[in-house]
């Protein structure tokens, strides 16, 4: 996988994140595992070039093609599976944020029971 593949996948894994951010936590989990997925991918492909090269039967463009395929479906199958943290983790830091938001709503609502009218009359 090219890094430019790599930045476009990381891409639209970000822009799913945000527009399941506004629907469901499920939706926003497995939006965080195929982010997670397209890192593991990256960190399996990077593995890959540093092991050497079996002469006896590997070798040649098909070789290239079915390992990436093959370093693709792992890598969704190990986010699928818990992968290595990474989707908890974010989705920790997301529940937080949404949690921080909230309480910061809360503390800048106005108290008293003020109306929406009588707040934009007073602007």
């Amino acid at each position: 996988m090219s890094i430019i593949n790599t930045f476009q996948n990381t891409n639209a894994a970000s822009a799913a994140l945000k527009a399941a951010s506004k629907d469901s936590p499920a939706k926003v989990k497995k939006a965080l595992q195929d982010f997670e997925s397209l890192f593991i991918n990256q960190m399996l492909s990077v593995m890959r070039q540093t092991v050497g090269k079996n002469t006896l039967f590997g070798g040649g463009s098909g070789e290239k093609v079915y390992s990436s395929l093959f370093d693709a479906e792992l890598s969704k199958l190990m986010a699928r599976g818990g992968g290595i943290g990474i989707t908890d983790m974010m989705m920790e830091q997301f529940n937080e944020g949404s949690n921080a938001a909230m309480a910061k709503a809360a503390a800048d609502a106005p108290q008293g029971g003020i109306s929406l009218d009588k707040a934009l009359k007073n602007r």
